[in-house]
C-alpha cells in the first residue's frame, strides 16, 4: 500500500491502515519517506540522446545494450522469479528513478565514461533542438 500525504487528515488513513493490518507471522515493514519526483522528461532525454548514444557509439553496443550495462554496472539488483519459478537477477529501472537518483545516476554514467576516454558535456553544455 502507498498514501501520500498532502494534508493533516491523511495522516489519520495511514494510521486506519496500521492499525488494520492483520496479525501475521512475519513483521510488517513501514517506510515513510519524502516523495521525490521520477526522472523528469529533460533529464530522460539527455540520458538517451547524449549520455547513452555517446557511450553506445563509442563501446559498439546497441543504445538499448548499453542501457542495459549501465544499469547493471551503475543501479542496484534484485531477484525475482522468472517464469518458469527459478529466480532471476535484474537491475533497477531508470523509470523508479527520482530527479535526484536519475542525476546521480548521469553523474556516473560521466565520471566511468570519462576514465573510458568518452567526454559527455553536462545537461547545461548540450544545446537543445
Amino acid at each position: 500500500m502507498d498514501y501520500i500525504i498532502r494534508h493533516k487528515s491523511d495522516k489519520g488513513e495511514v494510521a486506519k491502515a496500521i492499525y488494520g493490518l492483520p496479525e501475521s507471522k512475519k513483521p510488517w515493514l513501514v517506510r515513510i519517506r519524502l516523495q521525490n519526483p521520477t526522472r523528469s522528461i529533460k533529464q530522460n532525454s539527455y540520458y538517451w540522446k547524449i549520455a547513452i548514444e555517446l557511450t553506445a557509439e563509442a563501446t559498439g553496443y546497441s543504445k538499448n545494450e548499453m542501457h542495459e550495462v549501465w544499469k547493471w554496472e551503475l543501479l542496484p539488483h534484485k531477484i525475482i522469479k522468472g517464469l518458469d519459478g527459478k529466480t532471476i537477477e535484474v537491475s533497477q529501472s531508470t523509470t523508479e528513478l527520482s530527479t535526484v537518483e536519475m542525476k546521480e545516476y548521469l553523474k556516473q554514467i560521466r565520471m566511468k565514461a570519462s576514465e573510458m576516454g568518452i567526454p559527455i558535456p553536462l545537461p547545461n553544455e548540450v544545446m537543445e533542438d
